[in-house]
């Protein structure tokens, strides 16, 4: 008898999910962002455990025979989604001091709490006399 070890899926998982994201096999849901109506293919799944704004959404379907198969989302900007798009697989977002407030609002209404941490720290940590105020008026405005 042999005694297997715990093995780390992580980065299989993780390398396993970007390659299926970028070939859109499975996916189950559709995000439309923008007055442009741009589609972004999503996993169900990858959403609920990335947002709880979206993980709550799904669970209101949870008992019942048919859940959307599209989201319209007109509030979202279709270039800011873009990054949370591939921030839900791969975990990582460019962030820069043009895009971070976009970024936060967005993460604050999807409820992407530890994306908005990590944003809020960038943004307080580049703080210059140009840009001081409109990143006081955003933190003010996206704070928990």
């Amino acid at each position: 008898m042999i005694s297997i070890k715990k093995i780390d899926l992580s980065q299989a998982i993780l390398t396993n999910l970007v390659k299926i994201q970028q070939s859109e096999k499975l996916t189950d849901i559709k995000i439309i962002t923008g007055e442009d109506k741009t589609v972004f293919s999503f996993h169900k799944l990858v959403l609920a455990l990335r947002s709880t704004y979206f993980l709550n959404y799904f669970e209101k379907y949870e008992f019942q025979d048919q859940s959307p198969a599209e989201i319209y989302c007109k509030q979202i900007e279709t270039e800011t989604f873009r990054y949370l798009h591939n921030f839900f697989y791969t975990g990582m977002c460019d962030v820069n001091i043009h895009n971070g407030v976009k970024l936060m609002k967005q993460c604050y209404m999807l409820q992407i709490v530890d994306l908005k941490e990590q944003i809020a720290d960038y943004l307080s940590q580049n703080l210059t006399d140009d840009n001081v105020a409109g990143f006081l008026n955003a933190s003010l405005r996206y704070k928990e």
